[in-house]
Formats: structure tokens, sequence, C-alpha cells
């Protein structure tokens, strides 16, 4: 099955240069960067396909009718009109807004994917559980590493993660493989393939169609990118997303776009 959707062809090129960006420059390093090319895409993209000269003459329109709304006090029926009025007027911006994120959403794809997990380190503990199995958990086993079940829920284990090389294999009682670990790539969440993963594919893959179970979920964990700080803040998003809301925020005042 292929591992790419149509939303994940520019991660090819942004992953070989990625790749060779790792060989001299810290992971946390390159994350920035991309987070500012980003910004620069989608402020050009912005730029290119906005007609300032249009905005600009409707600013005092939309200042009048912010005034308006802001100082009405009548029936919510009543003030359709002026919201219309200042929905009309937002409309201008509001296309060139979404083709400027276009920029960002195919990288954040790419950055997801590539900047989201890890794999477990051997012998770690990491919670398992599959969803859609029509079967009892009893009737299941695991071959190549230790797991425990969770009490109280079914469907779901503490794996001993198997070291380099290693797999571990869930089966069933008649020999059926229901899920083969490590994945090819570090992911959550690995299910049979659906409509949208002709836009956005899995890395690691499906699960066969006809499959015992629907889906399987895997804690591993997040990629840790900045080496200091909680947890919650040393994964991707956060820095990566911060960075390209203050770059385009600059970026709008440095061309002096509205």
């Amino acid at each position: 099955m292929i591992r790419f959707g149509l939303l994940d062809a520019p991660g090819l090129l942004l992953h070989a240069i990625d790749y060779g960006l790792h060989s001299f420059v810290p992971l946390w390093l390159t994350l920035v960067i991309w987070a500012l090319v980003s910004a620069y895409a989608s402020i050009w993209v912005y730029r290119r396909y906005s007609n300032q000269k249009l905005i600009a003459s409707l600013q005092p329109d939309i200042q009048r009718a912010q005034q308006r709304l802001l100082a009405y006090r009548g029936p919510l029926v009543l003030a359709w009109p002026i919201l219309a009025r200042r929905f009309a007027l937002a409309w201008v911006t509001l296309g060139p807004a979404l083709l400027a994120a276009l920029p960002v959403v195919l990288i954040v794809i790419w950055v997801a994917r590539d900047y989201g997990h890890t794999q477990p380190a051997a012998g770690s503990r990491v919670a398992v559980s599959i969803h859609g199995f029509s079967g009892a958990a009893e009737f299941l086993s695991w071959v190549g590493a230790a797991a425990e079940p969770v009490p109280g829920e079914s469907f779901h284990w503490i794996l001993a993660w198997p070291a380099n090389g290693g797999r571990a294999a869930l089966l069933s009682v008649r020999g059926d493989l229901i899920a083969s670990l490590p994945t090819q790539s570090p992911v959550r969440h690995l299910s049979k393939w659906h409509w949208w993963n002709f836009w956005i594919a899995n890395p690691a893959g499906y699960l066969d169609p006809g499959a015992l179970a629907e889906s399987i979920c895997i804690d591993v964990p997040a990629k840790a990118i900045l080496p200091i700080g909680p947890g919650w803040m040393r994964g991707w998003a956060l820095t990566y997303f911060l960075i390209v809301l203050s770059a385009v925020w600059g970026l709008k005042r440095v061309f002096g776009l509205l």
C-alpha cells in the first residue's frame, strides 16, 4: 500500500533537504528554519494574491461597520444588515488568506510526520490497544515480547518493546496475525485504509482490509525537539506554531500588508 498521499508529495522534497541539513544543523534549529520558511511562503502567497489597493480603500468602510456593530444595542435580528456588510468586506481578504494558509498546511503535514514521534527504547513499557476486534481478548496472545493486560480494560496491554531487530506479534488463537510491532515508522495510530488516506497517508502503512481488528493504538513517545523544558513543550508543535505566528505577524508589518 502506498505510504504517501497527494498532500504528502511536497514532503518528499522537504525530507531530502532536511536530511542534508541534519548533517550540520541541530534538530531544533532545522525546525526553526522550516517554521520561518512556512511563514515567508504564506506571506509571499498572501502578498501575491491579495488586492492590497482594494483592501486599503475598504478600510474606512470596515472600521465604520465595526463601530456600528459595537455601538448597536437593538435586537439581534435587526443587526443582520450590519453583520452582512462586515462579512462582505471581510470576504475580500478571506480568499487570499485561505490560499496563504496552504503552504503552512503542506509543511505541517510533513513536519508532523518527520518530527512527530520516535521509536521507543528497547525494553521500555509501551501501552498498546486494539479496536474493532469482534472476538474476546482471551483469544489473543503476544509473541516475541512480554505483555501485561491492563486490568479492567479489554484489548489493552503494556508491552515490553522489542530489542532492535526484534518483533512483537499479536496473534489470534487460530494463528491469525493481528499486529506486528514495531511499525516501519513510529506512529500512534494504525488502521485500515480510508478515503482520506488518498490525501494524507499513514507513513507506517495500513492494516490488511481483511484484518480482524479495525485499528491499533501505540503509545510511542513524542520526539523531543527542545533539550530543556517540560515534556509538553519539547515536541515540534509549540515551537513551530509560535515561530510561524510571530514571523507572519512581523512580515506583515515589514511589507505593510493589510
